[in-house]
């Protein structure tokens, strides 16, 4: 094999990984971003960084009230326990002219009940978290009148035309999910 020969095939060898390398090191970098955003409640980053396509169910002023209503209401503030997580990459999948890439992570949060949730009702509150089937821990604790929620999470990294091939993401919801892909789309990425 001459040189030119070895050179015609490690070129695009190296290139191909240095752009796999590009690619994986911006998921992180933007999924270090949005988890951040999420834990310090910063409802307009994360927005920004929010899959656009979602918001053809509901647009960004409607998701941010109602994600601040989620997080603080009339019955409970939830905080997030981890300010910093592990995340576990998927290979990043290139599909119909969109990358994907699944970020799984642990999501811990407390749910810090006010005076006006009785006892009662926390359980119940707990109860239907438990079979949520999304936490795989749930505890609720009288005395601090908390409920501490955790469970595995997976965000859907996307990169496409819509987001000028910047990452963002949608969090992992099945009845969300076949709203904006096909339904085939969950098993090419191990759904």
């Amino acid at each position: 094999m001459t040189m030119k020969e070895i050179l015609f095939v490690l070129v695009p060898l190296f290139c191909a990984a240095t752009v796999f390398s590009q690619d994986m090191e911006s998921l992180r970098s933007r999924a270090e971003t949005m988890y951040a955003a999420s834990y310090n409640l910063d409802l307009d980053a994360v927005v920004e960084a929010t899959y656009p396509k979602l918001f053809e169910l509901t647009n960004k002023e409607t998701m941010k009230q109602t994600m601040a209503r989620v997080f603080n209401n009339e019955t409970m503030v939830i905080t997030f326990n981890n300010p910093k997580t592990e995340f576990k990459y998927s290979a990043i999948k290139t599909i119909d002219n969109r990358k994907f890439a699944l970020v799984e992570y642990l999501n811990s949060m407390n749910m810090n009940l006010t005076s006006a949730v009785d006892a009662e009702l926390a359980q119940t509150m707990a109860d239907g978290l438990k079979r949520s089937g999304n936490y795989t821990t749930v505890i609720y604790d009288e005395k601090s009148n908390k409920i501490l929620a955790e469970g595995p999470a997976i965000m859907i990294a996307i990169a496409d035309d819509l987001t000028n091939n910047q990452w963002m993401f949608i969090n992992y919801d099945p009845k969300v999910f076949v709203r904006l892909f096909p339904e085939s789309l969950k098993k090419e990425l191990g759904l």
